[in-house]
């Protein structure tokens, strides 16, 4: 009597090669998918955090600059005679508080029309505006 004949069932036998690959290519399918799925997540992810990065810079530009321009023009209760200046631009109050209180540049129309200590601040290829202003201390911004 054949000893290997005892220890095996009688109806047990094996996976065949075939049915072995068929299995291991079946479950790289699934692996594959899953793989997929993960880098096409975080590619999601990641785009929607930069848009969300851009969002929040425009929110923070866009409060900065409403708030200058709805004062635009502002002198409080200081007169041009008694207005302390704190001008970036220029040092004297000759020609500041006169013009107007908002003043835009058009990049494509050349820089000679932007103020000469403004024209060296400004970026090739924008557009500018100028806001003039009393801040909270009297002084024309």
């Amino acid at each position: 009597m054949n000893i290997h004949r005892l220890c095996q069932p009688k109806n047990s036998r094996g996976f065949s090669l075939i049915e072995l690959l068929i299995s291991t290519v079946i479950g790289l399918i699934v692996i594959a998918g899953s793989v997929n799925v993960v880098v096409s997540s975080k590619t999601s992810f990641y785009s929607q955090e930069e848009m969300s990065y851009i969002q929040d810079n425009a929110r923070f530009a866009i409060d900065v600059l409403s708030r200058d321009i709805r004062m635009a023009g502002y002198m409080g209760c200081a007169t041009p005679g008694i207005a302390q200046i704190a001008n970036s631009v220029v040092d004297t109050t000759g020609g500041f508080i006169t013009t107007g209180a908002m003043q835009g540049f058009d990049f494509e129309a050349g820089t000679n029309s932007y103020p000469n200590a403004f024209r060296a601040r400004v970026k090739d290829g924008t557009d500018a505006i100028l806001v003039r202003r009393s801040d909270n201390a009297n002084a024309l911004n």
